[in-house]
């Protein structure tokens, strides 16, 4: 059971285009306003017009609703009586508007969560994680799309639309973001969301980079650990050389990490001894996934220290004490690839037929 991405794309879009045609019906009574903003209306009214004529091919049409997401979000954005160029909170106490609405509907998918309802806070949808990748990857399809929007707005006359886009990406969890990517597996997203992140935060200036000894750039301690973990899934020893001159201190995950990558696998396979050691009980997601890496670690550490047949049976061993089928499937695979090494032809067709 559950709601499917289709559905989820289908429903969102359509409270939408409820504003939509909310916007439309109450434009007309602006024209009196003046000339200028006699012609913005207009304009709007034509948009609305064009958006609202789309709405019977969306329930049928997943990618045309998708295509359509950002020109909403644009008028919506264009419309706001109250737009925050600077990024910052709406204001306490404030009726929502449909931008709220929308910033509330994407941090709750975002955070695996369904919006929040008069009897308390969000709560888990529990039937919509098999798609929610999906929900997710379509949520930074049309974040690209407004990034590009405000690269390109650079004339006179779409300085407040650039402006209002900009307003609305900053009020964007950062952190949330780039944690939602690695979730689903996207380090590159993840890197990309931080990168954009920092440098808001701490600007580049050209001494970080001529001068790199008398200024170093700093990272939050949080910010470097999502870099970190992004860094580790993408395999690439320079981002993590380059990221451990920018922080004080490492966790030990990441110096076991660091371990491995440097070639010394013998202190990396003690490391990950010690972690699994801990009691296995059950954890957040978070803990698991950590735990999951560490006995992968382990199996890399084994076969590279050429401690094959080890590597088999700690492979088998764990894949026992998992329940979720994504975990078994990858030890199941560590160990099907240490039976290979070791010609053992019957042990390798009984893990691939289980």
């Amino acid at each position: 059971g559950g709601m499917r991405y289709s559905e989820w794309l289908y429903l969102w879009t359509k409270q939408l285009m409820g504003h939509v045609s909310r916007l439309r019906d109450a434009l007309p009574h602006g024209e009196a306003q003046g000339p200028g903003a006699s012609k913005t209306h207009r304009k709007h009214a034509r948009r609305a017009e064009l958006l609202l004529a789309c709405e019977p091919c969306l329930r049928h049409h997943p990618h045309l609703t998708l295509a359509l997401l950002p020109y909403v979000l644009l008028l919506l954005l264009d419309s706001d009586p109250d737009p925050n160029p600077i990024g910052a909170p709406a204001t306490p106490g404030a009726a929502p508007t449909p931008v709220d609405d929308v910033l509330r509907e994407m941090g709750c998918v975002l955070s695996h969560a369904s919006p929040p309802s008069v009897d308390g806070p969000c709560a888990p949808v529990h039937g919509m994680h098999g798609e929610h990748p999906l929900c997710c990857q379509a949520l930074f399809a049309v974040l690209d799309v407004l990034h590009e929007w405000v690269e390109q707005c650079r004339s006179r006359e779409l300085d407040s639309t650039r402006r209002r886009i900009g307003g609305f990406l900053r009020r964007l969890p950062a952190m949330k973001l780039a944690r939602c990517a690695l979730g689903i597996g996207a380090a590159y997203r993840a890197l990309q969301v931080m990168e954009r992140h920092v440098d808001s935060v701490q600007p580049p200036r050209p001494a970080h980079f001529l001068h790199p000894k008398t200024a170093r750039r700093k990272l939050p301690a949080e910010a470097a650990a999502l870099v970190a973990r992004a860094y580790a899934q993408t395999e690439e020893p320079d981002g993590l050389l380059g990221l451990s001159r920018m922080r004080d201190a490492t966790s030990i995950d990441e110096e076991m990490l660091q371990h491995e990558i440097n070639g010394r696998y013998g202190a990396a396979l003690n490391g990950y001894q010690l972690r699994l050691q801990g009691p296995c009980v059950a954890s957040s997601a978070a803990d698991e996934s950590s735990r999951l890496e560490a006995q992968l670690g382990l199996c890399r550490c084994l076969r590279l220290l050429g401690l094959v047949s080890q590597m088999k049976d700690c492979a088998e061993g764990a894949a026992r004490q998992w329940h979720r089928q994504a975990e078994r499937l990858q030890l199941r695979a560590c160990a099907s690839s240490a039976a290979w090494r070791l010609g053992e032809w019957g042990e390798l067709k009984r893990l691939g037929g289980e």
